[in-house]
């Protein structure tokens, strides 16, 4: 990012996403309800509200991945690689990927969504689209919180 002739920060440019598929909306849910922060563990689905630009019928396939503020990939979700391709109707389509549990630590994180044709050749990408905040319930170093108990014999 360059700076104006003022000296403060020029905007950042907007990527422009000329195919047929765009993001018209990605939010979370948990149990039930949208929300803007989850507690690590908690169940989730990842919505993406897809518009269908063209006048056919987009067969193809949708990924999502997980990452951290400085780029580190925690989790792919993809439908190429469970084999579940997507079918958009011309107009808005709605997707979603459901977790049980997703447990993470305290932090902030975001969601890149990627538009894939039928044979897996990536058409678009939207950087960031969407902004995770977890808040874990215990301290805990790394990047994952993990289900144990201790026992001693």
């Amino acid at each position: 990012m360059g700076q104006t002739s003022q000296g403060t920060p020029e905007p950042e440019a907007t990527v422009a996403h000329p195919g047929p598929i765009q993001v018209a909306q990605a939010f979370l849910k948990s149990q039930g309800k949208a929300v803007d922060a989850l507690v690590s563990g908690d169940p989730v689905s990842v919505t993406l509200d897809l518009r269908n630009d063209s006048a056919e019928e987009f067969v193809g396939h949708v990924s999502l991945v997980l990452r951290r503020p400085d780029g580190l990939e925690l989790a792919t979700f993809s439908t190429v690689l469970d084999g579940v391709p997507i079918r958009l109707k011309p107009g808005m389509n709605r997707v979603s990927v459901d977790m049980a549990q997703l447990f993470l630590t305290s932090g902030a994180y975001d969601v890149t969504v990627a538009i894939y044709d039928q044979n897996g050749r990536r058409l678009d990408e939207w950087p960031g689209v969407l902004p995770v905040r977890i808040q874990a319930l215990r301290n805990s170093p790394g990047l994952l919180v993990l289900p144990h108990t201790w026992r001693m014999d």
